[in-house]
């Protein structure tokens, strides 16, 4: 379990995108990974990314709960990429107080 940040994912965006697009299929991704280097990662902004590919969901997390989207942080839980799960701070508050209700 962690805590996660958008600026861990606007660190790691420009990797993450050429991985995603590295097949050679969409040439037209090319661009926008040049344009995802040339970004300065100590001071780029969620916006900064999303002008760039065009939504939020690279540089925002999104709860697998209850699927609110833009969130700057979240509590991830698992360690592989198909196990983990993120969740938001109101969904987590939502699961303490069941565990509190059902567990002794």
């Amino acid at each position: 379990m962690e805590l996660v940040f958008s600026r861990q994912k606007i660190i790691g965006v420009a990797a993450r995108w050429r991985a995603q697009y590295s097949n050679g299929l969409y040439p037209e991704k090319l661009e926008i990974a040049q344009r995802l280097d040339a970004l300065d990662m100590a001071i780029a902004t969620p916006a900064d990314v999303a002008a760039i590919i065009g939504n939020d969901s690279w540089s925002h997390f999104r709860c697998d709960e209850c699927g609110t989207g833009g969130l700057d942080r979240a509590v991830r839980l698992g360690d592989e990429w198909s196990d983990r799960v993120d969740y938001c701070a109101s969904c987590l508050r939502a699961a303490a107080a069941l565990a509190c209700v059902v567990l002794p």
